[in-house]
């Protein structure tokens, strides 16, 4: 069922998101699911800066002014990690995120990323805990990412 709030956060991931021809709406639709399951859920969303960043992207061609940017303090580089008591601190996390301020809707979307990353490490751990095992990466996997 699509609900008001389930419509707004798929609206919003369906402008923000990725842009894979012909899967665009239903990429949409996983992170906003995901998006709403951590808020249900509790899970929290950490803003830091990056200490210690790959900058070396600003040197190419093409950058001059982000780089510029970053060197006056305007360009942010971050991190973000997840936090839940089932999961370890640092279990879920994305460095080196590039943006000029934090309500930029670039970190709506690392979270809900990082929330589904998060939500199918919790749900292996729930399966594992009732004698079903559950391999969380399976979809990175099949995705050729591992």
């Amino acid at each position: 069922m699509l609900t008001t709030e389930l419509r707004r956060a798929w609206n919003f991931h369906r402008e923000h998101a990725g842009y894979v021809v012909g899967e665009r709406a239903i990429g949409a639709l996983e992170l906003a699911r995901d998006e709403l399951r951590a808020k249900a859920e509790g899970l929290e969303f950490h803003w830091v800066e990056d200490e210690t960043p790959d900058t070396s992207w600003l040197d190419q061609d093409g950058w001059e002014r982000e780089k510029q940017d970053y060197q006056d303090g305007r360009l942010l580089i971050l991190g973000c990690h997840v936090t839940h008591p089932a999961l370890d601190q640092y279990a879920v996390s994305l460095w080196g995120i590039s943006v000029y301020d934090q309500r930029d809707p670039y970190c709506r979307v690392v979270e809900a990323e990082l929330a589904g990353e998060a939500l199918a490490l919790i749900d292996a751990e729930q399966a594992e805990e009732a004698g079903i095992h559950v391999d969380a990466n399976a979809h990175y996997r099949n995705e050729g990412y591992l």
